[in-house]
């Protein structure tokens, strides 16, 4: 992934934390609740870097346990010569599910623990044709979420393992803004 993409996505996190930050009051920690994320990440995918796009939607069931559906978009491509063509290969998306373990380690503070299934899909291009590869298979990690004041806006740092196929495997590096609801 590009510097500048991972820098662009920790600052607009940044950005967005400390604006919600400051226009909210301390709230009690959510026991219970909906939260929705949107951030930047790093995909390692079968030893290359490519850069997504991750988009969250998740129920807290409750202080211990949780349901999330991710989505990522691939934002960047990389050009290979193969055979002397040019191939451009990129992430075109990957859809997970998770059910996430939190354990409080402040009080605004949680460790976080995922295990889940994901589907991906990656595409191809050369000249004007194109093709995709599709796998689906576990995905795993551990993260770091943050709300300053106990309130609902916070950041989330998350690695995520997924192993799809021989072919399509790899880590997932995430920074994340969120926001409980």
């Amino acid at each position: 992934m590009p510097k500048s993409l991972l820098l662009s996505a920790i600052a607009v996190s940044a950005l967005a934390f400390a604006v919600s930050a400051n226009a909210e009051t301390a709230k009690p920690a959510a026991t219970s609740g909906n939260y929705f994320e949107v951030g930047g990440a790093a995909a390692r995918v079968s030893g290359e870097n490519f850069g997504t796009v991750n988009f969250t939607l998740g129920k807290t069931l409750n202080r211990s346990v949780a349901v999330e559906v991710e989505g990522q978009v691939g934002v960047t491509s990389k050009d290979y010569n193969y055979g002397g063509y040019n191939v451009k290969l990129k992430v075109d998306y990957a859809l997970a599910g998770y059910v996430v373990g939190t354990l409080p380690v402040g009080p605004n503070t949680d460790l976080l623990g995922r295990v889940g299934y994901m589907h991906a899909q990656v595409k191809a291009s050369v000249g004007g044709a194109s093709g995709t590869d599709a796998e689906s298979g576990p995905a795993y990690g551990v993260g770091l979420r943050y709300f300053p004041k106990g309130g609902n806006a916070g950041v989330r740092f998350d690695i995520t393992h997924f192993d799809l196929s021989h072919d399509l495997n790899g880590d997932l590096y995430q920074v994340s803004y969120i926001r409980r609801f």
